[in-house]
């Protein structure tokens, strides 16, 4: 079928997919520790050690409260922890996206706007 046309092709390509993957990692996860460094006192950061996924820890208040605010105020997606078996304090990142950067500015619109509380 067209998916298994379209994953040889892939397969045939791995090393320009996989270095153009890990490029885009490696430049939002510096995007992301920065954004961390600058919201200590808002988020707990646990730099991935491998792989391009996190989960912050929200510092006050519920992380799927904070992330559908977050989704109905600036329509960025982050998964609340909860949505992984527990963790409601925690949220989901990834990192492999090429929108990484305008994400994180609506999320720092949204932090200016918006206390990371229950409310």
């Amino acid at each position: 079928g067209p998916s298994e046309i379209l994953a040889l092709i892939a397969l045939r390509a791995r090393e320009t997919v996989l270095a153009r993957s890990r490029s885009i990692v490696a430049a939002n996860l510096q995007l992301v520790r920065d954004f961390f460094a600058r919201h200590q006192a808002l988020f707990e950061w646990v730099e991935p050690r491998a792989g391009s996924v996190a989960f912050p820890q929200l510092r006050r208040g519920d992380a799927s409260t904070w992330v559908a605010r977050l989704r109905e105020s600036e329509g960025v997606l982050l998964l609340p922890g909860a949505e992984f078996g527990g963790w409601s304090d925690h949220f989901r990142i990834g990192l492999g996206r090429s929108d990484a950067a305008a994400a994180l500015e609506r999320v720092e619109a949204f932090i200016r706007h918006s206390p990371c509380d229950d409310r």
